[in-house]
Parts: structure tokens; C-alpha cells; sequence
């Protein structure tokens, strides 16, 4: 399988608006909020940012010339200093549990050399599980992880890369 993960222009978004309806189905049984509208759709209010905002990228993963996957990343300041944020990360199921999923992460991580920062909820337990294996496969034990009282429901994996 070959990966092509590249930063998404206006030319992806109707192929990115697709990929993050298949996005919200996985994670609808994680938020209360994400519900399908009476068009069947969920209501797309946060994708529309990612091509707009200066500070947030879109980046859309084809494998063989498909879509396969999505990664929206932002910048973060936190405490005067910035950090890259995966906001978002989506592999289709089609390409899961093969590798490319940590192929993705690496190669964005490789993009931006620095600090970075990965929120996780806590019910999402594989999310968890395959964002600490891609940490500490960069990092070892490495990094930290933060919690912040609620504000948002789960650990928050703060590390650098070079």
C-alpha cells in the first residue's frame, strides 16, 4: 500500500467533508452532541476552519490513490509557547490495523519538527492506546501528560520531536 498524506487544498474539500461524515459515525458513540441532522448528515460546524483559519491545516491521506484518511492540525499557544496540535485523525477502516495509521502520525510528526500536543478522550480507549505507541516510539517515556480538570475529558499528551 502506498500512502500519500499531503496538506489539503479547496481541491479536497468535498472529498475531506466525505471522509469526516465517516469521522463523526465512529466517534458519535463517544459525544452526546453528535447527531445526525434530518438530511441523515451530521452537522459539519468545525471542518470549514481548517481551510479558513491560518492556524489550523487540513491534511487529507490517500492509500493507492484513495481516500483513506484525514489529520487536522492547529497551532497551539500555550504559556508563550507554540506547539502543533492533532486536533483530528481519522483512518478509514479499510486501512486500520496495518500500519498506517502510525505511518500517518510520524510522517506529520516528521513535518513538524517541535512541541506538540494530542488530546484524547478517555472512552476512547484505542485512541489512547495507539497515540501512546506512537509517542513513545518517538519519545520513550519522554513526554508528559497533562490533565486539566475537566475542561476537556481525557489525557492530554504534551512531547517534542526532532
Amino acid at each position: 500500500m502506498q500512502l500519500l498524506i499531503q496538506k489539503a487544498g479547496p481541491q479536497h474539500q468535498d472529498m475531506l467533508e466525505n471522509l469526516y461524515q465517516l469521522y463523526l459515525n465512529d466517534i458519535g458513540g463517544f459525544f452526546e452532541h453528535i447527531r445526525l441532522a434530518a438530511d441523515g448528515r451530521y452537522p459539519n460546524t468545525q471542518l470549514l476552519r481548517y481551510f479558513n483559519e491560518t492556524e489550523r491545516e487540513p491534511w487529507l491521506v490517500l492509500a493507492d490513490g484513495n481516500a483513506a484518511g484525514f489529520a487536522l492540525l492547529r497551532d497551539v499557544n500555550r504559556n508563550e509557547e507554540m506547539s502543533k496540535s492533532i486536533d483530528e485523525f481519522f483512518v478509514h477502516q479499510d486501512y486500520r490495523r496495518c500500519g498506517a495509521g502510525s505511518a500517518i502520525a510520524n510522517e506529520l510528526l516528521n513535518h513538524y519538527p517541535g512541541r506538540w500536543e494530542i488530546g484524547v478522550v478517555d472512552v476512547n480507549e484505542r485512541a489512547i492506546q495507539f497515540w501512546l505507541s506512537v509517542i513513545q516510539g518517538r519519545c520513550g517515556d519522554n513526554f508528559h501528560e497533562h490533565r486539566n480538570d475537566g475542561a476537556w475529558p481525557g489525557p492530554l499528551y504534551m512531547f517534542s520531536v526532532s
